[in-house]
């Protein structure tokens, strides 16, 4: 995909923080393709997630764009990242789409399922309270990306390369 037309997108659909999340389209769209994410939803997670701020640490402990709690890097990827480390926007988007790729898997291809994992972990999308949260986050996200995602469509229409 064109990092042009994405921005193009991105504009178009007044994605909120628009400017941020065009700093990071060019990486957004190559883990996206790496690990064949739909790269809209790779785009609003990391707004859901941070706001496209990337020194952002929660509460909880989670660092950078995409969010990614330090001490579960270990296990689920076989590499325990730090925190400094997934304040680089870089870094952080391989780490998340990583982890959103392992959780795409589990749940057999379900976005809706990967992204309340993603954001309440495995166990707790088991739990039914908890499960209401991860619920919402999903919908906020997917809700985000389809708006993109039409936008992305309506830009690309009659647009012919040089």
């Amino acid at each position: 995909m064109n990092t042009f037309l994405f921005c193009i997108a991105i504009y178009a659909a007044n994605f909120p923080q628009g400017e941020r999340a065009c700093e990071q389209a060019e990486l957004i769209l190559e883990y996206s393709e790496k690990y064949s994410l739909d790269p809209t939803v790779v785009t609003s997670l990391i707004y859901w997630e941070s706001g496209y701020f990337p020194s952002r640490v929660s509460e909880a402990g989670a660092c950078g764009l995409t969010q990614v709690i330090p001490r579960w890097t270990g296990p689920v990827l076989g590499k325990k990242y730090k925190c400094n480390e997934l304040k680089n926007p870089e870094t952080s988007i391989k780490v998340g789409t990583q982890i959103l790729t392992l959780h795409l898997q589990r749940s057999r291809g379900n976005y809706n399922q990967a992204l309340c994992f993603y954001n309440q972990g495995l166990r707790g999308c088991n739990s039914r309270s908890v499960r209401k949260r991860g619920t919402r986050y999903s919908r906020r996200v997917l809700k985000l990306s389809r708006e993109l995602r039409k936008k992305l469509r309506e830009t690309s229409v009659g647009v012919s390369p040089l």
